[in-house]
């Protein structure tokens, strides 16, 4: 779903400080749980 580089973007830039896949990962996960920031898992990162 999330492609890992748009093809007419080439080398110029910064590269990603995060991983998208992992942020709405984690995004999924809490609004699927219900819990609060602070409780989420290790695996989502910070």
């Amino acid at each position: 779903m999330l492609p890992p580089e748009h093809p007419k973007s080439g080398q110029r830039g910064r590269t990603a400080k995060y991983d998208n896949r992992r942020i709405s990962s984690g995004i999924l996960w809490l609004t699927g749980s219900g819990a609060l920031w602070r409780e989420l898992p290790e695996r989502y990162g910070k």
